[in-house]
């Protein structure tokens, strides 16, 4: 009999356990370090791994392979000061120092893809109908990816960022950016933004309801194909 290969994905992200302690001391001199620590979340990992596992039970699928999501922090951080000098006088005073400082970062695991694939044996003259459901399901599937990556677009807010620069001895500019346009104060890059947001949405309505037509299209077709294929079993 023919054989045919369904695949499918399995994305589970975990959850990651933060914490943060630092010296007592905050003066230079004597030392000052901070430290920031993520560990996996073990009852978000075992979670996932029984979802996995159940999913692949259910529906009678076999794991081909397992790929790790990976992400790093660099919030980690230690600062030292090692020796500092002053003098005064009845005119003023001066001084000198000289310190040093490391930092590390980490990559953890936030989450594994799962490679899922069931073998399925058809009869003969069912064959070309379910390879053709199966593509279907495919474009249907990517179809339904592209509407929530543009969603996902229309929802990200551009962000305003504040920039300081020094002028002469004690004098400092502002500015506030929202990507590459700079604003002189952050009332207009808070509205630039907005603006920017408004229009975002604007301009993937459209795309989103053109996939809509066509997704409810293909799905018509697929129930079509199983209508058929129903009654030719009968």
């Amino acid at each position: 009999m023919p054989i045919l290969f369904e695949t499918e994905w399995f994305v589970w992200e975990v959850e990651n356990d933060h914490s943060s302690r630092g010296s007592e001391n905050r003066k230079f001199h004597k030392g000052v370090w901070d430290r920031d620590d993520w560990t996996i979340n073990e009852h978000s990992m075992e979670r996932g791994l029984t979802l996995l596992a159940q999913r692949c039970m259910e529906e009678n699928l076999e794991i081909k392979s397992v790929l790790p999501l990976n992400g790093a922090h660099s919030h980690n951080y230690s600062h030292a000061d090692s020796h500092s000098y002053t003098s005064q006088s009845g005119g003023g005073g001066a001084g000198w120092g000289w310190g040093l400082g490391y930092g590390w970062g980490v990559t953890l695991c936030k989450g594994f893809v799962a490679l899922l694939q069931r073998r399925v044996e058809v009869r003969t003259e069912d064959y070309e109908a379910r390879l053709q459901a199966n593509r279907l399901k495919a474009r249907i599937a990517e179809k339904s990816r592209l509407i929530r990556e543009l969603s996902t677009r229309a929802q990200a807010s551009p962000e305003v960022q504040k920039k300081t620069e020094k002028q002469g001895l004690i004098g400092k500019k502002e500015t506030w950016l929202v990507g590459d346009e700079k604003f002189k104060s952050e009332a207009e890059a808070t509205a630039f933004a907005q603006s920017l947001a408004e229009q975002q949405i604007v301009d993937v309505q459209q795309p989103i309801e053109a996939t809509s037509a066509e997704i409810e299209a293909l799905q018509a077709e697929l129930a079509t194909l199983t209508e058929k294929a129903s009654e030719g079993a009968s």
